[in-house]
């Protein structure tokens, strides 16, 4: 059972400077209209930022976990709930069953917009994640610890913008530091049972479990666009997409001590999505409570005791984090012998193919050659791994004097989410059809996949992959948005996730989606069960035009 309390909104106008300072702060980083920034300057005796509107066009809930937490919430209510109302969200604050008058404070208290559930049990961390998740209709959860001060009032806003303009992350993570301004390891590497014995064990004081230790506690460096793709983050702050939330089924509650936070985002990236840290997004983390400090060695011995136990289950769920080789010379040596079994894997079965389609590759130039005067192979610069530049071969299906600015001219609208619509007008498509630039063999040779066979000597040259996404065009990526750069992290590939899901039928997005999602979940067995799901995918010849 669990109680409810709706807290009545109580929003008072803060002093006409101060407002008007915070109110203009926050216009620059949500990006308010010009008309709402005048009106903010013109009459900030009565500007509250409760009442300003962001550019967030989803909604949001903050969800602060509390157990024995009245300390910390008389340090940082007020601030969490101020960030929350600037984010135009609720917050939700669950309380696991205290016994120090936390639920008392909260209803004495009662700042503005504050729902308050109390469970009659503690159902540990992830349990209260999930009674508040229960409770929220929300497209967006901003996970916070009672002990979380945002630095700046747009906090929660920058979160969750960044997901919004980031469709391929599931969770958004901000920087964490003490109180006195030192840095935090909120978002590492998935912890190894080396890790493990570095950090949790006196083997952990000689010189090999420091430099363990030092090496996963290390802060990732942020990429291009200034964030960060760790393995996972601190569930003491992380903004949740609630979409993924309630795909992976919410937080597992039978974890504790952080591994529950390790577990939904291992889950997560599992799932195709990613972990983003946001370094510029910057909150205090006062973890050293006193009310831990109160409880003295007999807490910290029953807590190393709850994440060993929480660590023995994980590796049992994820085996394959048991000894992973992660770090140094060692993590180096399984990458660059994972790269040369893929290269040898796509020579091999690349030569097998090529010979086993030799008869056809032979008929369909004979037949390009007898069906219009031009050359049998189409060549055209492509974009490769890393976004570089390669020939990428075809066999020809059009004719040679054929007009291509029809084709920049859609894949510019189609990028942009601006596409016609496909014969049956339901689904955007960002190729032409019926194309009358085709030749009629070239028209067979695109409804069976044929005009693609050449690309198997760029997989033998090196220029692509047999998995992976489909090369795009030059000046495709003048209209990208940041993150569809993403799909570059590998080699192209003659076949993919969204090769085998329907093709052109699937919007731009669509398709660059599905590209991510395999960077996320690239492994052998993903590789094989797409090269398999291929073959009825070409028959069915779905997409293919």
């Amino acid at each position: 059972m669990e109680a409810r309390f709706a807290l009545d909104p109580e929003v008072a106008d803060a002093p006409a400077q101060e407002a008007v300072a915070e109110a203009l702060e926050v216009l620059e980083a949500v990006d308010l209209d010009h008309e709402l920034e005048e009106l903010v300057r013109a009459d900030g005796e009565r500007a509250t930022l409760a009442a300003l509107p962001t550019r967030l066009r989803a909604t949001v809930d903050v969800v602060v976990v509390t157990h024995d937490s009245r300390l910390d919430l008389e340090r940082h209510l007020d601030s969490i709930a101020h960030a929350a109302r600037v984010a135009g969200g609720r917050l939700l604050v669950v309380d696991n069953a205290s016994r120090d008058g936390t639920v008392e404070h909260v209803l004495a208290a009662r700042p503005a917009g504050v729902e308050l559930v109390a469970l009659d049990r503690n159902r540990g961390y992830a349990g209260a994640v999930n009674a508040a998740a229960a409770c929220s209709t929300a497209d967006y959860l901003v996970i916070l610890n009672p002990d979380i001060e945002p630095c700046a009032p747009d906090a929660v806003v920058r979160l969750v913008a960044h997901l919004e303009s980031h469709p391929c992350a599931g969770a958004a993570a901000p920087r964490l530091h003490d109180p006195d301004g030192g840095p935090q390891a909120s978002a590492r590497v998935v912890p190894s049972l080396g890790m493990l014995l570095a950090r949790q064990t006196p083997l952990g004081r000689t010189r090999w479990g420091r430099r363990h230790a030092e090496r996963y506690l290390r802060l990732p460096s942020p990429e291009e666009g200034g964030f960060a793709r760790p393995e996972w983050a601190l569930g003491a702050a992380l903004a949740v997409r609630r979409e993924d939330f309630d795909a992976l089924g919410g937080w597992d509650e039978g974890f504790f001590m952080y591994f529950e936070d390790v577990d939904f985002c291992t889950r997560l990236r599992s799932r195709g999505r990613e972990v983003h840290y946001l370094p510029d997004v910057e909150m205090t983390h006062d973890h050293r409570r006193a009310s831990d400090r109160s409880h003295g060695s007999a807490r910290a011995s029953i807590a190393r005791r709850a994440h060993i136990r929480s660590a023995l289950r994980f590796y049992a769920k994820h085996p394959r984090f048991l000894a992973r080789p992660t770090l140094g010379a060692a993590g180096r040596a399984v990458s660059w012998a994972t790269a040369a079994g893929r290269r040898a894997f796509d020579v091999v079965v690349a030569g097998l193919l090529v010979a086993l389609f030799a008869p056809v590759m032979a008929i369909a130039a004979l037949a390009i050659r007898l069906d219009s005067p031009g050359p049998i192979l189409f060549r055209q610069r492509r974009l490769g791994h890393r976004g570089e530049e390669f020939t990428c071969l075809k066999f020809r299906s059009m004719r040679c004097d054929a007009d291509h600015n029809p084709h920049a001219e859609r894949a510019a609208l189609a990028v942009v989410g601006d596409a016609p619509v496909s014969v049956d007008g339901e689904r955007p498509v960002f190729k032409l059809y019926p194309d009358p630039r085709v030749t009629r063999v070239g028209d067979v040779l695109r409804r069976w996949s044929l005009d693609e066979l050449p690309q198997l000597f760029n997989v033998l040259r090196g220029d692509m992959t047999l998995v992976g996404f489909r090369p795009p065009i030059p000046y495709e990526i003048d209209h990208y948005p940041h993150w569809y750069h993403r799909r570059f992290a590998v080699k192209p590939g003659l076949t993919g996730i969204w090769q085998v899901s329907g093709r052109n039928e699937r919007s731009y997005e669509e398709m660059v989606r599905f590209d991510i999602e395999y960077v996320n979940r690239r492994s052998w067995l993903l590789d094989l069960a797409l090269l398999v799901r291929t073959v009825p995918a070409v028959a069915r010849r779905r997409g293919a035009y």
